[in-house]
């Protein structure tokens, strides 16, 4: 059987200029592609496609199915390429997959009759039975993780949950020859300079039970990790294939097993691999040791989830850090001279202007690299989706999903300031734009700046790419 996976563009018609090798997509294509299906991967976000070119595109191949990855803020995209995509051949087969599905069941295919089908938390093995399943004109009821309309009565069926992957050893390294046009230049990363650069994933599921994150639902709180040696075995492949020089860990915590995460750099170390890297962690999985063979291996960067100055927020988000503990490591990790990526939400539960000049100061005291701000968006699946839905904060729900009331088939694009909750007295997302700009446009960013450019030239580029655009405020907060 033939099948297409697509990531949708966040803004069809614009290619995306920072982002990586579509590693989701690329890990179920492998996967499929071991199982003895034809796969082709089609990353719309980089080309600059717009819906219309990408329906066309689409249907042109003549796959037996269409695999599309959905992220909220892409719903109304993806439910209107579906459209497009059987105005032109109705008999089209579509399979929707990703965290929003997840986080929300039946929801798409109840929305649109233009969805055949919708696979449920990890999707490698839901991939391939439903492909064998269509091959064979056999019954889907035994796939678990499928959603699937049946033929005869129109209703929804959901099948029984399917189990996570145990042994993640046992899945095939993502395949980039999948990715159609594949162009290198593509792909840029800030952290990454002008390196060529892939993501990577070592492990899956995450333990903490932060209150705006929903991750979970797809690969569960029980962390299970990949052997040290299969992670580089892949880093090395695609190093000597590709030319990839830099790979940006995609683990939730990659600090949160010291032993594996130090086994990962020995590895590195002992193969005498010329490889930089990125990670994210928690200041709470860090501490010097840690930081001297991140360091040895070829770590560069490191990514904290920091998201609030306030330890009254801090406690209400259950993130489970403390101020002084933040102020501690980021004093430790600048000593080691990493690339700092924090990253700070506006507009929390309860959060006062006050918290919010909290969280501006703490971001300045730390020094780090660069930061990012944004707005706390209610994604489903979190708690305090949930709790704002209970409590009537949020008033719509279905916030990512609005009809155009010309066109009730067609949904109009949303952001992440659509799902922005009302608990304050202020506008969340003037607040964002004010801490952006007074963070990056502060006399003493510009010594940094200059410092970093030094180091690494490429970062000029990013200045004036993403820089600019957040001084007019037209980043993609998505």
């Amino acid at each position: 059987m033939k099948i297409i996976l697509i990531l949708t563009p966040a803004r069809p018609g614009e290619k995306r200029k920072f982002t990586a090798p579509p590693l989701g997509l690329l890990y179920l294509g492998a996967y499929v592609k071991n199982a003895g299906h034809e796969v082709s991967v089609i990353d719309a976000d980089v080309e600059g496609y717009t819906l219309d070119e990408l329906a066309e595109k689409i249907t042109a191949a003549k796959a037996d199915l269409i695999g599309i990855t959905v992220m909220t803020t892409f719903a109304a995209n993806v439910l209107n390429l579906c459209r497009q995509i059987k105005k032109i051949d109705p008999n089209s087969k579509i399979c929707l997959g990703g965290i929003h599905i997840t986080s929300t069941g039946q929801e798409m295919m109840a929305e649109s009759k233009n969805v055949d089908f919708l696979a449920i938390g990890e999707g490698e093995n839901t991939l391939t039975e439903l492909l064998d399943a269509l091959e064979n004109k056999i019954n889907f009821s035994e796939i678990r993780g499928l959603v699937y309309r049946d033929k005869e009565t129109g209703r929804i069926v959901k099948n029984e949950p399917r189990p996570l992957i145990q042994d993640l050893d046992s899945l095939p390294i993502p395949d980039l020859d999948l990715i159609e046009n594949l162009n290198f230049k593509n792909y840029n990363v800030v952290h990454a300079g002008n390196k060529r650069v892939v993501y990577i994933l070592g492990s899956r599921g995450c333990p903490f039970p932060c209150t705006f994150c929903a991750a979970y639902l797809v690969h569960g709180r029980k962390v299970r990790f990949r052997s040290p040696k299969k992670i580089v075995d892949e880093i090395e492949f695609n190093q000597k294939k590709y030319g990839i020089s830099y790979v940006g860990f995609k683990d939730g915590t990659f600090t949160l097993n010291h032993q594996w995460a130090k086994e990962i750099c020995q590895e590195i170390i002992g193969r005498k691999l010329k490889i930089n890297f990125s990670v994210n962690a928690r200041v709470d999985t860090i501490n010097e040791e840690i930081l001297k063979i991140l360091k040895k291996a070829g770590c560069e960067t490191i990514g904290f989830g920091i998201e609030s100055g306030s330890q009254r927020i801090l406690d209400k988000l259950m993130k489970g850090t403390n101020i002084a503990q933040i102020k501690e490591i980021f004093k430790l990790v600048n000593q080691y001279k990493f690339f700092t990526i924090p990253s700070f939400m506006i507009g929390n539960p309860g959060e006062t202007k006050d918290d919010i000049k909290k969280t501006f100061e703490l971001a300045k005291s730390i020094k780090a690299t660069i930061a990012g701000f944004c707005p706390l968006t209610a994604f489903p699946g979190t708690k305090i989706y949930f709790d704002a839905v209970a409590d009537g904060t949020l008033k719509n729900p279905k916030w990512y999903l609005k009809r155009n009331p010309a066109d009730p088939e067609e949904f109009l694009p949303t952001g992440v300031y659509d799902g922005v909750l009302k608990f304050n007295d202020f506008e969340t997302e003037k607040e964002v734009k004010i801490v952006y700009n007074k963070f990056y446009l502060r006399p003493a960013f510009i010594p940094s700046v200059i410092k970093r450019i030094i180091i690494d030239p490429y970062f000029l580029k990013y200045i004036f790419m993403y820089g600019w655009g957040l001084l007019r405020k037209t980043f993609d907060n998505t």
